[in-house]
């Protein structure tokens, strides 16, 4: 168990993680909007010599390298590629044993092992990056007592969503002085993305995991959807489901039926979101708590594609910069259709919106202030002499 590097370039990994002292760690069995943002926060980061490594599962290291701008020396690989997320877990809390004497920083963007850290001269800071915010104890719900262990044993908590922020300070307010809100929502690196020639067609991406990202019902609409559109505007745009997760085998039957149906549509699997997004003509984020700060959308934007949003929770504070658009929280195949036309018909009188759009979403998804953020977060504000 420990650092199994797949290539000779990360066999320095091991040697530089006792020199670098700051880790932010992806608990996590995939690629998603939070394991994206945070390889380009800790990209940027080590850009401005603010050395920091992520460690992920062994079996995600090579996949995060190739869908990001990471250096192989920055990301530690726990376990091997072959590990489930136990076997991680288990290869993980060896490799953090030789750590426990050492004075460092630990940033847990999804999951915080907490205990891992007792007695140790570590820093524990963590993320919030659910849209659902805890409710009292005592619950039924792992959730929320794992909110409580992250706001107990945290030294800083990193909150995505305000309303979270808002109502966790609300229940909470012992830990108030904790708690820190995201800025900008989400942090992208642009130098991925491009405006490209159109490829037209209707993109939803995302984790493939029941119920949160708005999947079936965009599936039970598919068919009644994608015949409005080409009522409305003349034209039949092929859909793209694009991710992996639980619902793997459901998306795939369903989508196979529709195609039986005559319905243009297809399942991708993961593809990474500069090639998934590019020349697209509209992405759809149709999350039915909230939307808001979903990286997907951000991403689109700075691909020149137009992103239509599902009316939810906060879902509005991404504004009204060119190339978004709202559909009401209650779905429907004509409102969806309605606003994919209007898309359509605005991208045909200006063939230069995807440049806009784009230069909108560089002003407001790269902000320097985001790596600053979260170096703060995991120093306490006071940054070492030799990073300065």
């Amino acid at each position: 168990m420990g650092v199994h590097p797949s290539d000779d370039v990360s066999r320095v990994v091991s040697s530089d993680s006792a020199r670098t002292r700051r880790f932010v760690v992806l608990i996590t069995n995939g690629i998603g909007g939070t394991e994206r943002r945070f390889a380009d926060i800790v990209t940027a980061m080590n850009d401005q010599c603010w050395q920091t490594q992520l460690v992920v599962p062994e079996s995600l290291r090579r996949t995060l390298l190739d869908s990001s701008s990471l250096r192989a020396d920055s990301v530690v690989g726990i376990g091997s590629s072959k590990d489930s997320l136990t076997g991680f877990l288990r290869s993980y809390a060896m490799w953090l044993l030789p750590q426990r004497t050492q004075t460092a920083s630990f940033h847990y963007p999804l999951n915080c092992l907490f205990p891992l850290h007792a007695h140790t001269q570590h820093r524990v800071t963590a993320s919030l990056t659910d849209m659902r915010p805890p409710r009292r104890l005592p619950t039924r719900d792992h959730r929320d007592w794992k909110y409580y262990g992250i706001l107990r044993y945290s030294s800083v908590i990193d909150v995505l969503n305000p309303d979270v922020l808002s109502r966790t300070r609300e229940m909470y307010p012992r830990f108030a002085r904790k708690l820190r809100l995201t800025p900008d929502g989400t942090y992208v690196d642009p130098t991925r993305f491009v405006v490209a020639e159109p490829n037209p067609r209707i993109v939803l991406m995302g984790r493939l995991i029941p119920t949160r990202k708005g999947i079936e019902e965009l599936l039970d609409l598919a068919s009644d959807m994608q015949d409005r559109v080409a009522q409305l505007a003349g034209v039949t745009l092929p859909i793209h489901i694009v991710g992996t997760g639980p619902l793997d085998t459901y998306v795939q039957a369903r989508a196979e039926a529709l195609r039986r149906a005559g319905v243009v549509i297809y399942c991708d699997g993961f593809r990474e979101s500069h090639d998934a997004l590019c020349g697209a003509s509209v992405a759809l984020s149709l999350q039915p708590e909230n939307n808001y700060p979903s990286r997907v959308v951000a991403e689109a934007l700075l691909s020149g594609t137009s992103v239509i949003v599902r009316d939810t929770g906060e879902s509005r504070l991404f504004g009204s910069p060119p190339g978004i658009s709202y559909v009401p929280a209650r779905l429907s195949a004509e409102s969806l259709a309605s606003a994919i036309a209007a898309v359509l018909a605005q991208r045909s009188a200006d063939p230069a919106l995807g440049q806009a759009i784009r230069r909108a979403a560089l002003q407001n998804y790269h902000s320097p202030a985001v790596p600053r953020y979260l170096l703060d977060v995991m120093t306490g504000g006071r940054l070492p002499r030799n990073d300065e």
